[in-house]
């Protein structure tokens, strides 16, 4: 018996749109350059990188105010850091570390927590800090998760740059993965210690770390750079 063909309108298969992503998955890593005092003794200088900084490296201004605190509404609704990095220009060691306050309990830092370099006055000392996959640095947070520092940045032998008068220059980078934030999904607002000058409903970037809470236009030299 021979064998019916099928017409091409049975040979087609039924294809649906994929699944809508209401929060769509983003990374943004932002970038500032400091020039610290120098020391007078070898102590090291740390600077902390709390998860404010990144949960509020971009915000909006809850209303207008000069001259004074400030209440700034995150764009994120949660974000996930993906790497830290640091250059010494001057050569200086440097050191990152992951803070162990946010591994509290019976989970603490495993021996990749930290990273050191030091380089020379020709060559910039470099470190990369990234959370293992599965660590608690790995996951996802917003700024009412927890108070603690999310990394600490270490800056050694600042006796040689006093003693040659010249300042520590050194750049810092935070890449992350986040998701914009809308009203029901985050409404916690971070309330500035310091005085500001802000517009209401503009955007504005605060300096990672020895900001004061200080926040900037995109049109301010102190802004460092990002990048989508």
């Amino acid at each position: 018996m021979p064998r019916m063909k099928r017409s091409a309108r049975q040979d087609q298969r039924i294809s649906y749109p994929p699944p809508y992503r209401a929060k769509p998955l983003q990374s943004m890593t932002v970038g500032w350059q400091y020039s610290f005092p120098t020391g007078t003794s070898s102590g090291g200088l740390t600077a902390a990188v709390d998860y404010a900084d990144l949960m509020f490296a971009v915000a909006a201004a809850g209303g207008t105010v000069a001259a004074a605190t400030a209440t700034m509404h995150s764009l994120f609704q949660s974000v996930r850091i993906r790497r830290v990095e640091a250059w010494g220009l001057n050569g200086v060691p440097i050191t990152i570390s992951w803070s162990s306050g946010p591994s509290a309990g019976i989970y603490v830092p495993g021996p990749d927590s930290t990273v050191t370099d030091s380089g020379t006055s020709v060559r910039p000392s470099h470190v990369v800090l990234k959370p293992q996959k599965g660590s608690i640095q790995d996951n996802w947070y917003q700024f009412n998760s927890t108070a603690s520092n999310l990394c600490v940045l270490t800056i050694n032998n600042l006796a040689a740059n006093a003693a040659a008068g010249s300042a520590v220059l050194v750049i810092l980078r935070c890449k992350f993965d986040f998701v914009l934030n809308d009203a029901l999904a985050y409404s916690t607002a971070f309330s500035t210690s310091n005085v500001n000058t802000v517009t209401g409903g503009l955007l504005y970037w605060r300096i990672l770390v020895t900001s004061g809470n200080n926040w900037f236009p995109e049109s301010s030299p102190a802004l460092g750079q990002y990048f989508p």
